[in-house]
């Protein structure tokens, strides 16, 4: 696949954002036994989801991109969810389908904030005016309060993904709201700025927060055994954790580079690494080693995974389209494999 040299940049900082995915998944078992890889599994969780879902909003454009991702999103998420839920009711364990599994809620939320950019599009077609910097900004302040204020309901949880897709939404309208031609280069001086501000936070107040705070799965009611004060720590923290999020997705965005290396191709194909890389890091589980050899097991493996599964989504048989967004909806490809 050739990657345009435009989008270069972008595939190399959805690379980034899997490798830390993949790692930050790989070190979730040892995040208790060493100070490293809990202040680095922080660090990654406050930014890799963030910047994908921007970065997904970013490629969207119209109400018809909206659509087809909100499709794709849904069948990927029934294909993915349903073998699991069968297999967990057959050895007896509690699995709903309204439920994702695991690393699934991305899909489900994904799908609901397609649907509303779908709805965007759909106002601004009829009511242009809409289209306004002031009122993109006012829509993602008003999203950023909801996230931060959604946690004080009980019922807003892991169900349908809907505090996961709540907390996540300002990132993907911000995606949307702006150009994926913007020159980031140019904004390296306030990067470098955002950097600053990131860290300054994090030292101060964010290398203490919970780390399962940090998923936006449950509501603050859920975690008050993690928060003290559920209503102020709760709604306050998670404005810390978008705060977070932003300077340092900015800060990638600006300082990464647009140069084309031969493993920047690997950068289209995050979802398909997403998608399996976690069957893959539970076999890996299992390793028994000692701490300091974690650090070299953990980033190695990450790497052999990702490239494992980049290789695997190189056959190009028409089942491919099943789990390939670039193909999932090519009627032709499906047609020639139904004949």
């Amino acid at each position: 696949m050739n990657v345009k040299k435009r989008d270069a940049g972008y595939c190399n900082i959805k690379l980034v954002l899997i490798f830390l995915v993949v790692f930050g998944h790989m070190i979730e078992g040892q995040i208790d036994n060493h100070p490293f890889f809990m202040q680095s599994y922080r660090v990654i969780y406050s930014v890799h989801m963030p910047l994908f879902l921007f970065l997904s909003g970013l490629f969207i454009k119209n109400g018809t991109d909206c659509m087809r991702q909100m499709k794709q999103m849904f069948l990927l998420y029934g294909c993915c969810q349903l073998p699991i839920v069968i297999i967990r009711r057959l050895l007896g364990a509690e699995c709903s389908h309204l439920t994702p599994f695991w690393h699934l809620w991305y899909l489900l939320s994904m799908a609901c904030m397609a649907g509303i950019g779908g709805i965007w599009f759909l106002l601004i077609s009829k009511y242009p005016k809409l289209n306004k910097v002031w009122v993109k900004a006012g829509i993602v302040v008003g999203a950023v309060l909801a996230g931060c204020f959604a946690g004080n309901c009980p019922y807003i949880g892991r169900t349908l993904s809907l505090s996961r897709t709540i907390c996540f939404l300002p990132y993907f309208l911000m995606g949307i709201f702006l150009s994926k031609d913007m020159e980031w280069k140019r904004l390296r001086p306030l990067g470098a700025i955002a950097l600053c501000i990131y860290f300054m936070l994090f030292l101060v107040r964010g290398q203490w927060i919970p780390v399962q705070f940090l998923y936006h799965a449950d509501s603050f009611e859920q975690q008050k055994q993690i928060i003290s004060e559920v209503f102020m720590q709760g709604t306050t923290t998670r404005l810390l954790c978008y705060i977070l999020g932003i300077t340092l997705g900015l800060f990638l965005l600006t300082f990464i580079t647009e140069r084309r290396f031969p493993f920047t191709k690997v950068g289209a194909y995050t979802l398909e690494i997403y998608l399996l890389h976690a069957p893959l890091v539970r076999l890996c589980e299992k390793i028994e080693a000692e701490e300091r050899i974690w650090f070299i097991i953990a980033p190695v493996v990450t790497v052999y995974i990702i490239l494992f599964l980049y290789k695997a989504f190189q056959w190009r048989h028409p089942l491919y389209a099943v789990l390939c967004h670039r193909t999932l909806l090519s009627q032709k490809r499906l047609r020639y494999f139904f004949k």
